[in-house]
């Protein structure tokens, strides 16, 4: 080793060093793309959302969730103090939706007589869509031909003044027996759940005025139905309020759970179907 030789300077050059040095280096064209693009999209969304609109009054949301997070797990009375705040006629955006809030007598009529026909049809949503059959049903079908042909079979045949009244003795009767469960309840000093009551003498003079019968045998069947719907129907569905994020119900097993309830739901009233058809069936020896 020749002990004249000066060991080599261990210190670092900061200064030959550049940002894209190493990952970057030879990639800068592709980067520089890649914030462009991103910029680009940022610059185009701030300006869709501010784009100049007239709207009612109402609170300012945060970025992409607008003012969903103003509601609270109680909406009606997040509702009622924003209402105090801006008026009977306001503006949310819930998500990627923009939403008109009604709370007085006077903007009700103004848009359930007056505007009505800009605003019968109902918002569709995820669940309800499938559970209706792609919104076919005289609840969640938009305003139109269709809408007012099922609407018209509808009261001619269950809600016509005399259709209401032939069904006055099925109401009276499905009462007696609510009556008549309670007093025995209360001959054995035993609670009355009133939810379940009630619950149940909906059930049975909706089937007996819709399917003929009161189908008590299949309560239970009837409850899990029903209880499984209620959540899918009424819950929160990020896809309802990001309409580009509705492919999430794939991977949360929203979609699975609504296909479950709708086998269930069809396979009960395809039961109510073949019995209406049985006594329908003809008789051996008869033509």
């Amino acid at each position: 080793m020749n002990p004249a030789a000066k060991p080599q300077s261990t210190k670092l050059n900061l200064s030959s060093f550049h940002p894209t040095h190493g990952l970057l280096h030879g990639h800068q064209p592709m980067f520089t793309t890649l914030i462009t693009g991103l910029l680009s999209f940022l610059l185009l969304y701030l300006h869709h959302s501010n784009k100049s609109v007239r709207r009612p009054p109402g609170p300012s949301g945060l970025p992409i969730i607008g003012n969903l997070h103003q509601l609270g797990s109680l909406p009606y009375r997040s509702l009622a103090h924003l209402a105090k705040i801006y008026g009977p006629f306001m503006h949310l955006k819930l998500g990627r939706v923009s939403t008109l809030v009604v709370s007085s007598p006077k903007m009700a009529e103004l848009a359930m007589r007056t505007h009505d026909r800009a605003l019968c049809s109902r918002p569709i949503r995820a669940a309800t869509n499938h559970l209706t059959y792609n919104s076919t049903d005289v609840v969640f079908a938009p305003y139109g031909p269709y809408w007012r042909n099922v609407r018209k079979i509808c009261i001619l045949e269950l809600l016509s003044s005399k259709r209401v009244q032939s069904f006055r003795n099925v109401r009276k009767e499905e009462v007696g027996l609510l009556v008549d469960s309670i007093f025995v309840s209360s001959k054995a000093k035993a609670p009355v759940n009133l939810r379940d009551a009630f619950h149940s003498l909906t059930n049975n003079v909706v089937c007996r005025v819709a399917l003929g019968k009161s189908y008590r045998e299949d309560e239970p069947e009837l409850e899990e139905i029903l209880n499984s719907s209620q959540p899918l129907t009424s819950g929160f569905f990020v896809g309802d309020f990001f309409p580009s994020l509705e492919w999430v119900k794939y991977l949360t097993g929203f979609q699975r759970r609504l296909e479950k309830n709708l086998r269930q739901r069809d396979s009960f009233l395809e039961r109510v179907i073949a019995e209406h058809l049985l006594p329908r069936a003809p008789k051996r020896g008869h033509p």
